[in-house]
């Protein structure tokens, strides 16, 4: 399922674009707003796949040349937060990164539907047929 959307406004010169496609279980969400009088870009774009959700938001101004990106990472119980602003005008930059972890949860034990991507295998393995040494009893 692809929904479109388009938005134009020619007297202000603004630019609204809203884009949401859904493949299986995965669903993007991107809109996209511009306005040229002042050439400000604001980005928006939402992913989402199984259980893993990123939310970027980039903010782009070119009349003082600011650039403010922020970007949110989600998987299971792991939380990246990263805030970066530029400014070209005094040669500024700032960055801040946060990364969360349930610090009372060292694996996740909730039940869950099959996960396209694993962390780590945790299903019953199957007899090893390169054992890295023989513990069979002589």
């Amino acid at each position: 399922m692809n929904i479109w959307t388009s938005t134009r406004h020619r007297s202000n010169k603004t630019n609204i674009w809203t884009s949401t496609r859904h493949h299986g279980n995965k669903t993007n969400i991107q809109t996209s707003t511009r306005h040229r009088s002042n050439k400000m870009n604001i980005w928006t774009s939402t992913h989402h796949h199984g259980n893993k959700m990123n939310i970027w938001t980039s903010t782009r101004h070119h009349g003082n040349k600011m650039n403010i990106w922020t970007s949110t990472r989600h998987r299971r119980n792991k939380t990246n937060i990263q805030t970066s602003t530029r400014h070209h005008g005094n040669k500024m930059n700032i960055r801040t990164s946060t990364r969360q972890q349930d610090e009372h949860l060292d694996f996740d034990t909730s039940p869950r539907q099959q996960d396209e991507h694993p962390d780590f295998d945790t299903s019953p393995r199957q007899q090893d047929e390169h054992p890295d040494f023989n513990t069979a009893t002589r």
